[in-house]
């Protein structure tokens, strides 16, 4: 059997066992350029069988080309739907002028070389720009991209040779074979690029979740799951060492009169006024401290510090409280604050049920303070609205009234 016999052999059953690849994974995944890679390989199987019945019908040679020139313009616009870019209709012009050419010239019956140059030079474009766009846009955290780029490149330069593929008989079945093995690495290298490409994709959305696990939507914060764990986790190393260990101390932090800036100013206002009491109490604690949202409108801060230290940082929580309050005079932010200490080895369960003790006498001592200072606060914007409103009604009923007509006496 000859060298090209047996190309064309491998070339056919390799074309056949892509499309099935890919239409599998069409059907899983429903991507579009998994379908465009599925067509073009699917004419690009019907172009070889023809090639394949030339000893058959001469005839059969110009549906070849009209499929291979199909199967260029789907490849190109496979890696258009990768990036995500929009395919310039000159593609689509230029594989569509490119049939009626082949077409003409097999009803005028044009020689063979007249019709394949423009036929060779088209395909070859095509492929090597494909080649380009995977070195361009394609992403460089994947590897694959430069082996398909580097496959489609080279069999681009290849293809222009085709043309002489029967004017030298002995360069006929080994230009046929590289053709094909460069098809065959270009194909592997897509699949590997696609494989890749899912994966690091994958990952991403693995870490999203991880950190969503974690973290508090709304405030950006670590969540009470992820505080809760690292209570545990720091109960067992210092359990584990016995001596030298840090006191731990564990702050609480509770947001006043959220419910009543719900139910007056809406949920978006008690959302924003939470995120800025979240920005607050994180000021305080930059480069130590964990700071978590344990609840509605609950924070907790856990860090390793003596009475000394969690004393101070309650002083700086309530600064950084009369700071913002100072620069937001429209709706003062109040928050109650209670801390505990525990020791070697410190049952961090029973310190943050103190703290939140010492939390709830503060709201206790404070929540009427803080509470007439909301309700100051919402009064003195209902009544900025009122007054707007009437302004807005006294202005509507001006107008309406010197736009009536006059009566005649």
């Amino acid at each position: 059997m000859s060298i090209i016999a047996l190309s064309l052999t491998g070339a056919i059953a390799e074309t056949f066992l892509l499309v099935i690849i890919y239409a599998l994974l069409f059907m899983q995944n429903r991507e579009g350029y998994l379908r465009s890679w599925m067509v073009a390989w699917l004419f690009a199987l019907v172009g070889l069988s023809c090639f394949g019945g030339l000893a058959i019908s001469q005839s059969l040679l110009t549906l070849y080309m009209i499929c291979l020139c199909f199967f260029n313009y789907f490849l190109l616009h496979a890696s258009y739907q990768i990036f995500e870019i929009l395919m310039p209709r000159l593609w689509k012009c230029l594989t569509l002028i490119m049939t009626v050419w082949l077409i003409t010239s097999f009803l005028l019956g044009l020689s063979n070389p007249f019709s394949m140059i423009p036929w060779s030079t088209f395909g070859s474009i095509t492929i090597i720009y494909n080649g380009f766009m995977f070195l361009r846009y394609g992403d460089r955290n994947i590897s694959g991209r430069i082996i398909i780029a580097c496959c489609y490149i080279l069999w681009g330069i290849h293809a222009m040779s085709f043309f002489f593929l029967h004017t030298v008989p002995w360069f006929a079945p080994w230009g046929f074979l590289i053709g094909t093995i460069l098809a065959l690495g270009g194909s592997v290298g897509a699949l590997y690029y696609y494989f890749q490409m899912k994966n690091l994709e994958l990952l991403r959305i693995g870490e999203e979740l991880k950190y969503l696990s974690f973290h508090d939507t709304l405030t950006g914060l670590f969540n009470r799951n992820y505080f809760e764990q690292e209570i545990k986790r720091r109960e067992r190393e210092k359990r584990a060492a016995k001596t030298n260990c840090p006191p731990t101390g564990i702050i609480i932090c509770d947001v006043d009169g959220l419910k009543l800036v719900n139910d007056t100013l809406g949920h978006k206002r008690g959302d924003a006024l939470l995120r800025e009491a979240a920005r607050v109490i994180q000021s305080v604690f930059p480069k130590r401290g964990l700071v978590a949202r344990i609840g509605g409108d609950e924070f907790a801060v856990l860090l390793e510090d003596n009475e000394e230290g969690l004393a101070q940082a309650y002083q700086d929580i309530h600064q950084a409280l009369r700071v913002y309050n100072a620069n937001n005079p429209e709706l003062p932010l109040s928050i109650s604050v209670g801390y505990a200490v525990g020791h070697v080895p410190p049952d961090l369960t029973q310190v943050f049920k103190e703290a939140d003790n010492n939390m709830y006498r503060e709201k206790q001592r404070q929540s009427q303070g803080g509470r007439d200072s909301v309700v100051e606060s919402l009064m003195l914007s209902f009544h900025r609205a009122e007054h707007l409103r009437k302004m807005i009604l006294d202005l509507t009923g001006t107008v309406s009234l010197g736009s009536q007509p006059v009566a005649n006496d």
